[in-house]
């Protein structure tokens, strides 16, 4: 995959190079300019949105996940790239999202960060902000542009920002929600509170 690729050559780079690394993160969103913040000596790491567009991700007993996903994932984790996951979810469920990201393969020694909401009404960015200060983000995965920034949320005229179309496929790759309700389970299933 592009963000495989894309993060092994970061990963391997001599951390002693004098190329810095790129973060995710636009150094200043309001501009509608692609530059990427610097990253200090965090770690380098990977940020997997893990909801669906309009909702939260699915945390039923038989979640399916992507296998390529699962296996993009554990090879980053050798390269010692660390993954960190986002969520809708509010940190009281954190057991139920591990549960989930555990049984799909996705993480299978429940290792991961978990970003999760804290407080009512918390949106994505601060605790993207948050994951940012705490790790060198080098790509984040999401199955819509807001997941890379919330400013695709703001703005009238998608086409405004161009500009940092560039940036996907290099920094921001868009990809199915990577867990997934069974097929053929009941929508309400994913809203309901998991039991225990």
């Amino acid at each position: 995959s592009q963000l495989f690729a894309k993060v092994t050559t970061i990963a391997q780079r001599d951390p002693f190079s004098q190329e810095k690394r790129k973060s995710a993160i636009l150094a200043d969103p309001g501009t509608l300019k692609p530059d990427r913040a610097e990253c200090a000596f965090a770690q380098t790491a990977v940020l997997v949105d893990l909801d669906p567009a309009d909702g939260e991700a699915p945390l039923a007993e038989d979640v399916a996940a992507s296998r390529q996903l699962a296996r993009v994932l554990a090879t980053l984790r050798a390269q010692e790239v660390a993954v960190l996951w986002l969520s809708r979810h509010t940190a009281v469920r954190a057991g139920a999202v591990r549960r989930a990201l555990l049984r799909s393969g996705l993480d299978p020694s429940g290792a991961d960060e978990l970003y999760l909401v804290r407080y009512e009404d918390e949106t994505k960015a601060p605790r993207r902000a948050d994951a940012a200060g705490d790790f060198c983000i080098v790509a984040i995965l999401g199955d819509q542009k807001r997941d890379f920034d919330s400013l695709f949320g703001y703005l009238k005229n998608p086409d405004d920002a161009f500009a940092l179309d560039q940036l996907i496929g290099e920094a921001w790759f868009l990809g199915p929600p990577p867990i997934a309700a069974p097929i053929g389970a009941p929508i309400t299933a994913q809203t309901s509170p998991s039991q225990g």
